[in-house]
């Protein structure tokens, strides 16, 4: 599948974050990625398979942070106790692959949306800190 994106702003958004502290835009970055992510939590529960019983994998599907260096990341996945998730994502040798991560993520990222929701969500923070202007900014809809 080829998935091509195209959007604009991207220097300036970049400037306006090099403005901040370097805390400040750490943050303001990971509050946009946790918030583009929670559509693809919610798409991997929904898709996650579910076993009769209490507790369900499909329950506890998280976002958390993702220490790198230099570098904002999150992951969203299977939360710890639930490691048994990517094996059924990736099947074992004496069970198949019931895919439900990969899926998701194909669903949400291929489609662009979450670009143009990390984009929008970048530029709310940083006008609401008063870089640039919805006028100016392009307002994060240059995806």
């Amino acid at each position: 599948m080829s998935t091509t994106i195209r959007f604009t702003g991207g220097a300036q958004l970049q400037r306006n974050l090099d403005l901040l502290s370097t805390r400040m835009s750490r943050k303001v970055q990971q509050q946009a990625l946790v918030e583009a992510a929670e559509p693809l939590r919610t798409t991997m529960a929904q898709l996650a398979p579910r076993a009769p019983g209490a507790p369900d994998l499909a329950d506890h599907i998280v976002i958390g942070t993702a220490r790198l260096p230099q570098q904002v990341a999150v992951s969203v996945g299977p939360a710890k106790g639930f490691f048994y998730g990517f094996f059924l994502e990736y099947g074992t040798a004496r069970q198949r692959p019931q895919a439900f991560m990969r899926p998701a993520f194909d669903r949400h990222v291929a489609s662009g949306l979450t670009l143009k929701v990390i984009m929008g969500s970048l530029w709310r923070a940083l006008i609401a800190r008063g870089f640039g202007s919805a006028r100016t900014s392009g307002g994060g809809t240059g995806v």
